[in-house]
């Protein structure tokens, strides 16, 4: 019972991570972040607000995995994306749970196959990755490491299990925030295929003049 509260305390951090990283991005993108200042305008209170409605999500996508086997993987393969495009929206666009809902169903129009085939992509790829953990060469590693301490027979089997859960967890972890990181982009994607904001906002830029040096040039 309390392996899953740790584990969505573990992977919301993660995914949390992941989005304010994708928020950075776009803040400088968009010249909003000074990119040697940073972004000092969030209050801590709005950290841990967006900490929590990320938790929202990743808890219901934990739930996912109370069905049965292949299930569970198809359900996700479908939820997962719009979750966490809700996740991107209710954290970019400061929205609340049920807004950030509807936000996230009038952003997913046209969209939604477009979503799920770079969902399956990035799944395959994690799957990929993930399976190197059962090759040779991870237990050949651990042979080497294991060389340089005086351990026991039980004690070399100790540790094998000990490495290879963390290294499993990091994995795993690492995963899901490239995971969290393509859905959020997806909402940028998503964004512009429907409201053309970045377009608009280069639009606004034409037939303006800007000084640079002492000289104009056109914006």
């Amino acid at each position: 019972a309390w392996l899953f509260p740790l584990t969505v305390l573990a992977v919301t951090l993660v995914a949390f991570i992941a989005q304010r990283m994708i928020e950075r991005w776009r803040g400088q993108a968009f010249g909003e972040i000074d990119p040697d200042l940073g972004d000092k305008k969030t209050s801590v209170g709005a950290l841990a607000v967006g900490f929590l409605k990320t938790m929202v999500a990743v808890t219901l996508f934990n739930l996912l995995f109370l069905l049965p086997g292949w299930l569970a993987i198809m359900v996700a393969w479908l939820i997962f994306p719009v979750l966490f495009l809700w996740a991107q929206v209710m954290h970019t666009e400061r929205l609340g749970i049920f807004t950030g809902l509807s936000r996230s169903f009038s952003l997913m129009a046209g969209q939604f196959g477009n979503m799920a085939g770079l969902f399956f992509t990035l799944m395959l790829c994690g799957t990929l990755f993930f399976l190197i953990l059962d090759t040779g060469l991870m237990w050949y590693l651990l042979d080497v490491i294991s060389m340089n301490f005086f351990l026991s027979e039980a004690g070399s089997r100790v540790f094998e299990t000990v490495a290879v859960t963390a290294v499993s967890v990091f994995v795993l972890l690492l995963v899901f925030g490239l995971w969290v990181a393509g859905s959020g982009l997806q909402y940028f994607s998503s964004l512009e295929a429907n409201e053309a904001t970045f377009l608009k906002k280069r639009l606004e830029l034409i037939g303006k003049r800007v000084r640079i040096r002492g000289m104009e040039r056109e914006g």
